[in-house]
Order: C-alpha cells, then structure tokens, then sequence
C-alpha cells in the first residue's frame, strides 16, 4: 500500500508541476529514514516469535524465509518510489524558470523555517526519551506497549522513532503555514492513505488487545 501511495503522488507531481516547490523535503526525508531504518537494522526479526513463518527451499544447500524476503523486497520499492518523489523536489527548486524564482524562494525559505522548527523538536524529544529511561532505571520501559523486547534503550528509541513517523504530516504543515501557498501539495490518496497505514497497527494493538 505505501508503494501504491506514493506511486499515486509521483503521478499527481507530474500532473500539477507546480505542487512540487510545495512539498516539504523535511517530510519526505522522515519518510525515506522510514523505510531505511527497517533495511540497515533488520528489524523484522523482533515479530519472528509472534508470526507464522514460511521457508521455501531453494536449493539442498540453502533456503529463502519467504516472509522477510517479500518484505525486504517491498520496502526497497517503496524506498525507491519515495526517493524518486524526494529527487523530483530537489530538482523542481533548482530548475525552475526564471519566472517561478520568487516563488520557489519563499518555498526553500518556508522549508529552512519547518527544518528548524521539527529538528529541535525531534531532538528534544529524543533528549526526554532518554531522562525518562534513564529515570526509570530497570523498571518498565517508557513505551513498554510500543517495545515489548524489553527496556533497552534503543527500544525506547525505535518507539519514539515510530512516533515521529506516524506524524510524517507535521513538516507539511508547518511549511504550508510558512509559505502561505494555497498549492495542494499532496494528493488526496497519499495524504488519506499515508494516514491510514500510519494508523492502522494502533487500531489492530486496540482490537488484539480487547479480543
């Protein structure tokens, strides 16, 4: 589903150009450490307790979880949709016509406003993470529910790194207040679907928890 989100808004930028200087880079970053961070760390390994798992046989030698693999694979093409969207924004504001400088100025200036609005945000929110973990000591992780591996520290983070991605819209937000552009930046499906899918392992945590 994030693939064909985004594939969504790769065809709405190339219908409407001009939304492109309007779309945060900020947000877009967040969204591509999303996928990355998942790849480099392997963190699929933390559901293989809780989740059927199906091995397909290659060769006498050797065998292929099929899970992670249809994983892996699928998070790589989202990556690679997500940077392509984050290439075409960078290169809109670079390229752009004479007659578009002035607006593509006040977009890397609303731009440079969002990054040092949610960049100070985020590390101070980081910083609160750690004074809670290290306050509690050994007792219950901070986001116990969102980490139940244990009261590690770096599962205090990947939690509030979950928590950062669920508001990826936060850096939209605050650049459109900057901008003042009335340009739709997002298309309707990768605003309501990134949304859902942002939203929806809360819902089921909710529903597994009263059933």
């Amino acid at each position: 589903l994030s693939c064909v989100f985004t594939a969504l808004q790769l065809r709405h930028v190339n219908k409407h150009p001009e939304a492109l200087p309007a779309t945060s880079v900020t947000m877009l970053v967040v969204l591509a450490l999303g996928y990355v961070i998942p790849l480099v760390l392997n963190l699929e390994d933390m559901y293989t307790d809780t989740r059927s798992r199906y091995i397909l046989q290659l060769t006498s030698a050797g065998s292929l979880d099929l899970n992670e693999f249809m994983l892996r694979a699928s998070t790589m093409l989202a990556l690679v949709l997500q940077l392509r969207l984050l290439q075409l924004a960078l290169s809109r504001r670079s390229t752009d016509p004479a007659g578009s400088r002035h607006e593509d100025s006040s977009s890397s200036d609303a731009e440079r406003s969002t990054l040092w609005i949610c960049l100070p945000l985020y590390v101070l929110g980081a910083v609160m993470v750690w004074i809670v973990h290290t306050s509690d000591g050994p007792r219950a992780s901070a986001f116990s529910i969102s980490a139940p591996s244990g009261p590690a520290l770096v599962d205090d983070f990947a939690a509030y790194a979950g928590l950062i991605l669920d508001g990826f819209l936060l850096p939209q937000v605050v650049s459109n207040a900057f901008s003042g552009s009335r340009v739709t930046a997002l298309s309707p499906w990768f605003y309501a679907g990134g949304t859902v899918i942002r939203a929806a392992p809360h819902v089921y945590d909710v529903f597994r928890k009263h059933n």
